[in-house]
């Protein structure tokens, strides 16, 4: 049969899609785990993740996949050697683990191998793979579970990259991470491990 789905979200190889009671479903790629179903194997149809949590939103990465929940807590599944899971080690997870947090989160977005979030406050959190300062940290490392983004500001909305992360806030953007492909609108093209303005001209 089919299932009503209210939210999509796709990443490297999988999809998943939110039900309209909550219930995540998953499809595709799922060598790591990111179907969150329990099993490591391809799916070509959906399958329900694993668990009786439910979800307001999904956000999907390069082989990993997270939701948040109405209370504000998030929940990762797939591939962790990086840390992207944010639940403190860095194993592979096929069925959902809340991230290692006393936060509450409002925004969540996924990138290649690294995940960051946004307090009620509009504070940013990042964790998983570090190696370009996606994080925001002001390191090069990796972290399994969230750290505070460098800086004060509040921000409105985050996405996050292959290696790079960008959020909004107080009508600016400011972006971190690798800046290769100028890929942080600031001009140049190095990496950058602390947020820095987008500019125009």
């Amino acid at each position: 049969g089919t299932t009503t789905f209210t939210r999509v979200s796709a990443g490297g190889g999988h999809t998943c899609a939110l039900s309209a009671g909550g219930k995540a479903w998953c499809w595709g790629d799922g060598f790591a785990g990111q179907l969150g179903t329990g099993l490591t194997q391809v799916s070509s149809e959906p399958s329900e993740v694993s668990g009786r949590t439910t979800f307001t939103s999904l956000t999907l990465g390069g082989s990993h996949s997270c939701g948040l929940t109405s209370g504000g807590q998030a929940w990762c599944w797939g591939e962790g050697r990086l840390g992207q899971l944010g639940e403190g080690s860095a194993n592979d997870r096929s069925a959902p683990v809340q991230v290692r947090s006393t936060e509450s989160f409002t925004e969540i977005a996924a990138g290649g191998s690294h995940t960051c979030a946004l307090t009620r406050s509009g504070q940013p959190f990042c964790w998983g793979a570090n190696a370009n300062g996606q994080l925001g940290d002001g390191s090069r490392t990796n972290r399994n579970r969230p750290v505070p983004v460098a800086g004060e500001r509040p921000f409105q909305a985050i996405g996050a990259g292959e290696g790079h992360t960008c959020a909004t806030g107080g009508g600016g953007a400011q972006c971190w991470g690798d800046g290769r492909q100028g890929q942080l609108g600031d001009g140049g093209n190095a990496a950058r491990p602390t947020p820095a303005p987008v500019t125009r001209g």
